[in-house]
């Protein structure tokens, strides 16, 4: 395999020598030329550009160019603090930016080691240089080093599963399985089969043996996704696995030990559903140890402009056609937007522009009409829910299974259109 490559763009001979130097100890190859790094087949780590390179706002097409050419591998920004500040550098499109006022050698280490980084964080989804997202990758990278249990917590689209794939990514267990549960995905009683896993002859249609995720997951890490959509009965049974670390089998006679680490997601208040008896306090209790905010989209847009080119990225990977790039009056209405499902949203968003995409570039026209305009989904979509609500009685399992859609995504609807007084409260 060829040695990755760090492409270093309009740096000075000391500066250049110096990244050559420190890449080297990394084992890895200086290029200068974006043209011949993408040509070469070999992976392209970052492109590392220097102050003078970047502290003009006019550069912003030929950054797009920049990215495009190095196959969407991050831009890292080497920066003195004395020359210019970083802020605003995220929305210009870069990864990273390496403050410091020190000698060419220590700046060049401090560079290369950041090019690294954001070439792995690229590499988990972890994409944009806000300060949002800068937070979050500290956050991730000192709970994954941690063996305790874990929330995540966010909006729906805001990107728990990465999350929690780059927690375990990142950790010691990284060798080690890591299974996931969806509790909205499957009834009760095949959530708990699920979980603990069943004896041949356990219930009916049981056939054979299973084992569970608890027991997949070993000494992994165990996601379960929507854990606030587990009904009370099962939250006891986890309860007591998170506490004795072992559990029985459904049908079994013999406990079987529990090791792995337990990432669980939600995007419901989990504080509000123990308050209101829905959620056993003591299972929050036990699985808020560590606590991980996603950031929603909205609190982040100036990543947009690397966050777009590397869904397109992937999208275009899928479609197996060749890369797309957005256009900067593409990317000024996209920020135009609330973006209510998120990084989800926007990523199915580019992804069926790409579908229809005929050039190298999407722009505003390639917009889909009904997301041309700003604001909330219309009006009818909440008269709807508030109509299947009543003729449900106020039942979401229902009314998700009408739509044909998860049940925390109908709960979030219900939410953002202020419908909860539809739902009978014990």
């Amino acid at each position: 395999m060829k040695r990755p490559i760090i492409v270093v763009v309009d740096t000075a001979r000391e500066i250049a020598s110096a990244l050559g130097a420190a890449s080297l100890r990394r084992g890895l190859e200086v290029v200068t030329d974006p043209a011949t790094a993408a040509s070469s087949g070999a992976p392209i780590v970052a492109g590392v550009l220097p102050a003078e390179s970047v502290d003009e706002p006019t550069h912003f097409e030929r950054f797009a160019t920049l990215r495009h050419a190095l196959r969407g591998a991050p831009l890292i920004a080497l920066i003195d603090p004395r020359a210019m500040p970083t802020q605003g550098l995220a929305a210009a499109g870069f990864h990273a930016a390496i403050s410091a006022a020190a000698p060419y050698a220590a700046l060049a280490e401090r560079g290369v080691q950041s090019a690294l980084a954001a070439r792995r964080a690229v590499d988990l989804d972890l994409v944009g240089g806000s300060s949002a997202m800068a937070r979050l990758r500290e956050e991730l990278l000192l709970a994954a080093n941690a063996p305790s249990h874990l929330l995540l917590l966010g909006e729906t689209g805001t990107g728990k599963g990465v999350a929690a794939r780059a927690l375990h990514a990142l950790s010691p267990r990284r060798d080690a399985p890591f299974e996931t549960v969806d509790c909205t995905a499957l009834s009760p009683a095949l959530v708990e089969s699920e979980l603990f896993g069943h004896e041949r002859g356990a219930f009916t249609g049981a056939h054979e043996r299973r084992r569970g995720r608890l027991e997949r997951a070993a000494n992994g890490t165990l996601f379960l996704d929507e854990i606030g959509e587990l009904e009370l009965g099962l939250q006891a049974k986890l309860l007591r696995a998170l506490e004795e670390r072992r559990f029985d089998r459904l049908g079994g006679r013999e406990p079987l030990g529990f090791a792995a680490r337990v990432v669980a997601a939600t995007n419901r208040d989990l504080e509000a559903e123990v308050r209101g008896g829905r959620f056993r306090r003591d299972l929050f209790y036990r699985l808020d140890v560590l606590r991980v905010r996603l950031p929603r989209l909205r609190e982040r847009l100036d990543d947009l402009p690397v966050l777009v080119d590397h869904l397109l990225l992937r999208a275009a990977r899928r479609l197996e056609r060749e890369p797309i790039r957005a256009s900067r009056a593409l990317l000024d209405r996209l920020r135009e937007r609330d973006w209510p499902g998120n990084v989800r949203e926007l990523a199915n968003r580019l992804e069926a522009m790409a579908v229809r995409a005929i050039g190298e570039e999407l722009d505003v026209a390639d917009l889909p009409s009904a997301a041309q305009t700003r604001g909330p989904r219309p009006v009818s979509e909440r008269h709807q829910l508030a109509e299947l609500l009543r003729e449900c009685g106020g039942n979401v399992a229902r009314v998700a299974r009408r739509l044909g859609r998860p049940r925390s995504t109908v709960r979030y609807r219900i939410v953002q259109y202020d419908l909860l007084h539809l739902i009978p409260r014990d």
